[in-house]
């Protein structure tokens, strides 16, 4: 505790990276169980921090636990709203629950948070697809050919879009 103090730290930091620490470590060793339970620790000793939340949602993850992995990322979004990682992360698993709308509606916030990653955006040009936005759909994958032109599933995907589109 005194090292603690001469850092600036509080022992709940402190006990989080612990926590944190051991939680990965266990995850290492393959024991997602365990890794969760000590992922679960971190949420209720410290509940207002994100890492803890979103420590966990991607073991749930690990397991096809999407539910649950949706959420926590909501749990980390609402702490950090512009928490681009979460809500990214948060379509993903939205997507492979079939919750298609909700996928899109993550991917559209995430490229609002970050700009930039739009060429590079397919999963949201999927989602489209299956929203049965096609015109969308088709204009995404164009953008990503940009960044890359070797894709040869982008290129099936934006065959699919524009034959759907027209």
């Amino acid at each position: 505790m005194d090292q603690a103090r001469q850092r600036g730290c509080s022992w709940l930091t402190l006990a989080v990276n612990r926590d944190n620490h051991a939680a990965i470590a266990a995850y290492r060793k393959g024991d997602i169980p365990g890794a969760i339970v000590l992922a679960t620790k971190l949420t209720e000793a410290a509940p207002k921090q994100p890492q803890g939340w979103f420590l966990r949602a991607q073991l749930h993850v690990t397991q096809r636990e999407h539910a649950k992995a949706v959420a926590d990322y909501t749990e980390v979004i609402k702490l950090d709203p512009k928490s681009a990682n979460a809500v990214q992360a948060r379509g993903e698993a939205n997507f492979k629950l079939g919750k298609i709308a909700e996928s899109i509606a993550d991917f559209d916030k995430f490229l609002e948070l970050v700009p930039a990653q739009k060429p590079h955006h397919w999963q949201r040009g999927i989602s489209l697809y299956y929203a049965g936005r096609f015109k969308d759909g088709k204009e995404q994958f164009e953008i990503h050919q940009t960044v890359n032109s070797n894709d040869v599933e982008n290129a099936v995907w934006h065959f699919l879009c524009a034959a759907r589109a027209d």
